[in-house]
């Protein structure tokens, strides 16, 4: 096995030791910290994790054994993260305030709902605001979004939100009308409970503590099919899992879900983390590692980044080993391929 692979995966077991707050034996620690930059950053990426190990690495005792290169990536990932939530609370007041103007109501989802909702900015990464319109507004308030607050199209439509926005200094915002891109009783039932948060002139509302889970959930399990059980998205189970949750109505979601392998392997995970949430599978965290180490190892192998992602969620399928995905893994290729 090559020296990046090896030094790749002792790197995935120190952060998901971390993470789950077991302990790391010295051995991994040490071969782990002995990765290249190229190996870590590439890792972190993939996981999409820097801003949580970083914590929880400095709570370990492990940050001082870990090299000023790998210290000074994590601080940086945590100072973007602020940097953009800052920015978020700014462009959602304006956001707010045209709603308002516009009698539009407008639902933040993920990381703009969960800073809404109270954490701590730094924790998480953030690449943008999503929100969430009635299906009847999304046209208006896309164009009114580019008419009065300067944003530009970037990109196409998908099937379950408008093309992307974009604008100089800013982070780029999704209208989406629906919360993936098959229909659910989710997209009016997030609708029904929701908190409301004066921003601006304006009001944005986020979910209720249960349905952020079971979005959470979908995004995870269901939207991003290709590529499930990352670290960040286990963590987001686990972080969003309150006391608040309705552990019985989650459930009752999770069975009735053609996801439910999936979503109760997240759930298996996330319960190492939080027990709170129900420990759904008792071979949960098995099935992650396992899946883990096919495709990290995968996706050390490219060097363009764009490759080893694709490296990374084609593994990601097939060491899964679900025959749905599978199937729409294999429609994918035989799309692109086509198109060429």
């Amino acid at each position: 096995m090559p020296s990046d692979i090896r030094a790749a995966l002792a790197a995935y077991d120190l952060v998901a030791g971390t993470l789950l707050g077991a302990e790391v034996s010295r051995r991994v620690a040490r071969r782990a910290f002995a990765a290249s930059p190229v190996v870590w950053n590439r890792l972190l990426g993939l996981e999409g994790c820097g801003e949580q190990f970083r914590h929880r690495l400095r709570e370990s005792g492990l940050w001082t054994q870990a090299p000023v290169f790998l210290q000074r990536t994590l601080d940086e990932a945590a100072a973007t993260s602020i940097r953009r939530a800052i920015l978020i609370h700014v462009q959602l007041a304006e956001i707010a305030s045209l709603g308002a103007s516009l009698g539009i109501r407008v639902l933040a989802l993920k990381g703009a709902a969960r800073l809404l909702g109270g954490e701590m900015p730094g924790m998480r990464s953030i690449g943008d605001i999503d929100l969430l319109v009635a299906p009847a507004n999304v046209e208006h308030f896309h164009t009114a979004l580019r008419e009065h607050l300067g944003y530009r199209t970037d990109g196409d439509a998908y099937p379950h939100h408008a093309p992307g926005l974009t604008r100089a200094g800013s982070l780029g915002v999704e209208i989406h009308w629906r919360l993936s891109d098959q229909p659910l009783a989710l997209d009016n039932e997030i609708w029904r409970h929701t908190y409301a948060h004066r921003v601006g002139e304006g009001v944005v509302e986020i979910p209720s503590s249960t349905n952020m889970v079971l979005h959470t959930l979908e995004h995870a399990g269901a939207l991003n099919w290709d590529h499930r059980f990352r670290l960040r998205d286990i963590l987001d189970v686990a972080d969003t899992w309150t006391a608040e949750v309705s552990a019985g109505r989650t459930l009752s979601h999770v069975e009735g879900s053609t996801h439910r392998a999936a979503f109760e392997t997240l759930m298996a995970a996330a319960h190492l983390i939080n027990g709170r949430v129900p420990a759904c599978r008792r071979d949960g965290w098995r099935t992650v590692r396992r899946v883990a180490r096919v495709r990290v190892a995968a996706g050390m192998a490219p060097r363009d980044r764009r490759l080893a992602m694709r490296f990374f969620r084609y593994a990601s399928v097939v060491a899964e080993g679900s025959s749905r995905s599978l199937w729409r893994a294999g429609r994918h290729l035989v799309k692109r391929t086509m198109a060429r």
